[in-house]
């Protein structure tokens, strides 16, 4: 049983947000649920969008007074994203923004706990510290000053109250949420208490049933995600440039920058899907021969959850939270170093012996379970009944 009966959980966007609400709702401990993407517990809930917006709303089974979803912030956020010098600055300073909102606007006396989301948080969970209710910082991301120094982001002027910010709400909370033990271990390896922090890994269930993988002429890879220097796409675009007639690679999502894109099309090997919904993403995860993410850090790594879901085995990095997965399931996949040999070397060895493959296949089988969000929902209830 939770032991909070009231839990706000607030998100200037969505994330995994609505599957932790979801869990804690199940749990009987949800108070309230606010998200800047708006989600549905009916099919008609949303009935006025267009088809292709009502294609990507997440599904819940939250009754619609537990749910407020301000797109307002959302719609800031993407078109600010759009004139502003510094797109991730201007983000982030929405993110603040959002921040303070909740403030502002919420009666904390209505709640006994409240979850906020990295650099989104801090003066709501400062405000509820004073009301005396129990704060949850889920940082779906490793920590700050670990990922500074991995990958070096351009916030412009901005970049230092975000680390300040992201600073203090890691120090305010009561407990932290990571996506995986690789997370989980940077805020320990930056002094951050082990009994602080506890590592709840995400999940994935498919929306559609496995698909039949029709044999190809060449290993299909598929990248699922935004495309940036983070998850090495100029790593991965650069090793396909190798593989002409030998690897086809498939990518879906947007991109951080329009050159990748530019340049994905301009491969005879390379087809560039861009954004899709959920059921045409996990079609797609489940046609493909290998999911391939060899980021430079990945908190996690969604898809790599949703990729061993359908059937389909995972190359990827070993800064990958994922990788978890894998260390319990090794024959479901591969890992690689976040660098051109490593990644090079691993993708030939698949090429060359597509029989590999085949047999990873084999092997995820019994992964669908360990990944499923109903593994999700419980880890989170064990989780608030142990605090």
């Amino acid at each position: 049983m939770c032991k909070f009966s009231k839990i706000l959980i607030a998100h200037p966007g969505l994330q995994h947000s609505y599957q932790l609400a979801e869990g804690v709702y199940r749990n009987g401990g949800l108070g309230g649920f606010i998200s800047g993407v708006p989600v549905a517990s009916s099919n008609d809930e949303w009935w006025f969008l267009p088809e292709a917006f009502k294609e990507r709303i997440k599904s819940v089974s939250i009754p619609k007074e537990y749910r407020k979803h301000p797109i307002y912030w959302q719609l800031a956020i993407r078109l600010g994203a759009k004139i502003s010098h510094h797109p991730r600055a201007w983000q982030h300073k929405m993110f603040h923004a959002f921040d303070k909102y909740i403030e502002k606007t919420i009666n904390f006396s209505r709640y006994d706990c409240i979850i906020g989301f990295e650099n989104s948080c801090f003066n709501s969970l400062r405000k509820a510290k004073e009301n005396g209710i129990f704060c949850i910082l889920d940082a779906p991301s490793i920590h700050p000053l670990t990922a500074d120094s991995l990958v070096k982001f351009d916030n412009g002027n901005y970049g230092k109250e975000i680390l300040e910010r992201r600073l203090l709400e890691i120090d305010i909370a009561d407990r932290i949420i990571t996506c995986s033990e690789f997370a989980r271990q940077t805020y320990i390896d930056n002094g951050v208490s082990p009994d602080k922090v506890v590592a709840l890994m995400l999940g994935a269930t498919p929306p559609v049933e496995n698909i039949k993988v029709e044999p190809k002429n060449v290993p299909e890879f598929i990248f699922a995600g935004a495309m940036s220097y983070r998850k090495s796409i100029d790593l991965i675009l650069d090793v396909f440039s190798e593989l002409s007639g030998k690897a086809h690679l498939k990518i879906v999502g947007g991109s951080e920058n329009a050159a990748w894109i530019k340049r994905a099309n301009s491969m005879n090997n390379v087809e560039y899907l861009g954004m899709q919904g959920q059921r045409s993403l996990f079609s797609h995860l489940a046609a493909a021969d290998c999911l391939i993410l060899p980021s430079r850090f990945d908190s996690f790594g969604m898809v790599v959850a949703e990729s061993l879901s359908v059937g389909t085995p995972v190359l990827i990095s070993e800064n990958v939270g994922a990788k978890q997965i894998l260390e319990k399931y090794p024959g479901a996949g591969w890992l690689c170093k976040p660098d051109f040999n490593s990644l090079r070397d691993t993708v030939m060895m698949l090429v060359t012996d597509s029989s590999l493959l085949e047999r990873a296949r084999n092997e995820v089988g019994p992964v669908a379970d360990y990944c499923s969000w109903n593994g999700y929902y419980i880890r989170v209830s064990d989780f608030l009944e142990s605090i």
